[in-house]
């Protein structure tokens, strides 16, 4: 076992905990998926529908009531910076709730200029447009490499102002974090998320190592790349997620394997278009190992 692993047993149960209880992503329309998703994946699973750019941000909303009837809880992402009015989102808002929507994931959005008057995903909340909507849960992203364009301060002030204005707003604050090549940055990016807090791990899911890197670099996970590239041949086959269990191995390790086994934390896999095999994959995880 390389140094620096914890025992074999422990870090199978570990990878099997965060598995089972793993959430992944869904693309809008993807609805044929679902059937297969609900085979492999348990009921009440968390999967998050994205807001895709240049889409009307109610796109989502069929998918999100396919996944509810499903069994699932579906999670819609909310990028601020795509909304063109409070109309739009006030009605995305209503049509979500009718479709048994509880969660969203509240992003700020890639748009330079913002399309309308949200610019970052606490003005979402401080619009108390959510109310009596039936959301109990907001998540927020974070990420493990840094932000390309925001300081490390500037994040770290973004995130107390949207968990206070869930505190007030009587909505439960998570957090779900960008994937990293380096498991040791989710890692520390967890252990220094308030006490209690829970965190959703992100790792990228089974694709093509073309397909990771071309959403590596979409996604502001450039740097870790290519962090990953300088750590030769190992690190890239690692890196390329062809079967991405050395990747869940190595933050189980970094973590450590009684954070990971412990309730306040999770699993969100990025799926890049292939949930069904995410899916498979994580059903296949969530089966403790026995040690050889």
């Amino acid at each position: 076992m390389p140094a620096g692993m914890p025992d074999a047993n422990a870090l199978g149960r570990a990878c099997a905990h965060l598995a089972g209880t793993a959430s992944l992503e869904l693309l809008p329309g993807a609805t044929d998926q679902i059937p297969e998703l609900a085979r492999l994946l348990p009921a009440g699973t968390r999967i998050f529908v994205p807001h895709l750019p240049g889409r009307p941000l109610g796109n989502g909303v069929p998918t999100l009531a396919a996944l509810r009837a499903a069994g699932f809880e579906p999670v819609a992402h909310v990028a601020a910076r795509r909304i063109a009015s409070r109309s739009e989102f006030g009605s995305f808002m209503e049509a979500a709730s009718t479709a048994g929507v509880r969660e969203i994931l509240a992003l700020g959005g890639d748009l330079d200029p913002p399309a309308g008057p949200f610019k970052e995903a606490a003005d979402l909340l401080a619009a108390d447009m959510i109310l009596g909507t039936g959301i109990g849960a907001v998540h927020f992203g974070a990420y493990p490499d840094a932000h390309p364009r925001i300081t490390v301060a500037a994040l770290a002030a973004s995130m107390q102002r949207k968990f206070d204005l869930a505190a007030r707003l009587g909505i439960a604050a998570r957090i779900v974090t960008q994937f990293s090549f380096e498991p040791e940055n989710v890692a520390a990016l967890a252990r220094r998320m308030p006490a209690g807090s829970q965190v959703r791990l992100g790792i990228a899911g089974p694709c093509a190592v073309t397909t990771l890197m071309r959403y590596a670099r979409l996604c502001g996970v450039g740097n870790s790349l290519r962090a990953a590239a300088n750590l030769g041949t190992g690190a890239l086959q690692l890196a390329g997620n062809a079967d991405p269990t050395a990747s869940l191995e190595a933050l189980v390790a970094a973590l450590g394997t009684s954070v990971a086994s412990a309730d306040g934390h999770g699993l969100h896999v990025y799926t890049f278009g292939g949930a069904r095999r995410a899916a498979a994959w994580l059903s296949a995880m969530s089966r403790p190992r026995a040690a050889p």
